[in-house]
């Protein structure tokens, strides 16, 4: 458990350090800056000989994103509740960011074998509303980063 919280913390750090690309966007997200994403192209699952699992957006809401995390293999998985959320512009991945007093509970959450957790992304704690565009929510879960793609229309 407290190395899974040592995970968290690291996650934290490393997205809080990650300011890298900053970019301007004139008529995205109203004049913000958007950090330049530190991950190209991520899958929605990842399966390897001990572990087995998959996330989703089940629901878009006007007011919230549900993110479905399935455990499909036969040992349990460890992650929190920290995610981004990235948009598609101009052949690359930008961070959306968060609102300054925003954080996340620094929680381990246990899932057995076979189960689905539903975690519920509030849009009010985005800086600006989600434009239409292409999207994602990254997410570690273990050790790997895996994201699930959805749209604004």
């Amino acid at each position: 458990m407290k190395a899974s919280l040592k995970h968290i913390f690291v996650a934290l750090l490393l997205c809080s350090l990650s300011g890298c690309g900053i970019v301007k966007s004139n008529h995205h997200h109203h004049n913000s800056d958007l950090s330049l994403s530190k991950y190209d192209t991520l899958p929605n699952r990842f399966q390897n000989n001990k572990l087995h699992f998959k996330i989703s957006i089940d629901q878009e809401a006007p007011k919230e994103l549900i993110l479905v995390i399935e455990n499909l293999g036969s040992q349990q998985i460890t992650f929190g509740t920290p995610y981004s959320i990235e948009k598609w512009h101009n052949h690359h991945w930008y961070v959306i960011p968060l609102k300054k007093n925003m954080g996340f509970t620094a929680i381990g959450i246990l899932l057995a074998p076979q189960k689905q957790y539903r975690q519920s992304i509030d849009k009010k704690n985005l800086v600006d509303p989600l434009a239409k565009g292409h999207y994602r929510l990254v997410k570690k879960i273990e050790s790997e980063v895996v994201a699930a793609a959805f749209e604004i229309h």
